[in-house]
């Protein structure tokens, strides 16, 4: 039914966002951020179809399982995508005791990390003492039922050793998005887990009032403005991957109005205007032809 043009709008009911009701404020938008926290100490943060996991969230297993994972350890993370509850796709299974487990893909051992941090070592320089040692441990092939199946198989019918690199590159990006969803100062799992040492809710570093540590200068608008970037090379160089990588968004989505003369979109450009242009040609004369037929019609008549 065709609803009409000069008719008010549908109401609008907040509660039932996440689903496909017409009166949903985003009809057919029914992924829904969610923050759940379980009896069982497991808690998922990420998006949800219906209240259940689906698309991308991090799963932290307590004293239960879920997300179709058939063994885990209390702590253990699942980080990645989700489909209808269970993980699938692409993702990074870390353990408490020191191993990222994927399915196609590479094994890294974290103890030599975790290691340097029980000696009180700063975590930097733990990380980049520990790296050598975890890439000579690291394990590249195939899992099957969360077991080492086999190493790379140039054959192809197991993972090839290009495939296991391009699906490590692929899960990072992946566990990085799923990242996104977790500690948000409204989420469940932020005010039953992220607490101080009185019990309250512990202020996290995405409350946007709450900026600790020195990291005032993260703050949006003038506030940030106001506190100078520390003089410290990491940061400074986080900062220019994180405006790159905007600005790659930003120009995947967004294209120029007036193109270099020469370049691939100025190309790409004009052989779309030819073909509107083409298209436009054939309606019309389509519609002349049609308008031709009529006028035969009307005078036989």
């Amino acid at each position: 039914m065709e609803q009409d043009a000069n008719a008010p709008p549908m109401p609008r009911v907040w509660w039932l966002a996440g689903t496909n009701h017409p009166y949903a404020p985003f009809v057919g938008n029914a992924l829904k951020w969610q923050s759940y926290a379980y009896d069982d100490g497991t808690t998922y943060e990420g998006l949800m179809l219906n209240d259940v996991p689906h698309n991308k969230g991090v799963l932290v297993f307590g004293n239960g399982l879920g997300g179709g994972i058939q063994k885990a350890d209390r702590g253990d993370r699942y980080e990645g995508e989700f489909d209808s509850g269970f993980a699938h796709g692409m993702g990074q299974y870390t353990s408490v005791k020191g191993a990222r487990v994927p399915r196609c893909g590479v094994e890294y051992d974290l103890s030599p990390f975790h290691r340097r941090l029980e000696a009180g070592q700063d975590p930097d320089a733990a990380w980049a003492e520990a790296q050598p040692e975890i890439e000579e441990k690291a394990r590249r092939g195939t899992w099957l039922r969360d077991t080492f199946y086999t190493g790379p198989d140039a054959s192809g019918r197991w993972c090839h050793l290009a495939e296991i690199k391009g699906t490590e590159g692929e899960v990072q990006q992946v566990v990085n998005k799923a990242r996104m969803f977790e500690f948000k100062p409204e989420g469940e799992v932020t005010l039953r887990f992220a607490q101080d040492g009185n019990g309250m809710p512990a202020p996290l570093m995405q409350d946007p009032l709450h900026y600790p540590h020195g990291t005032k200068f993260l703050a949006p608008g003038p506030l940030g403005q106001c506190h100078p970037i520390p003089d410290a090379p990491s940061i400074k160089a986080a900062m220019a991957r994180a405006a790159a990588l905007h600005a790659r968004i930003f120009d995947s989505y967004n294209l120029a109005y007036d193109p270099a003369p020469g370049s691939i979109l100025d190309k790409a450009t004009k052989l779309w205007r030819k073909r509107q242009a083409r298209k436009q040609r054939l309606l019309d004369r389509k519609l002349q032809r049609e308008k031709q037929r009529i006028r035969r019609m009307e005078a036989q008549e």
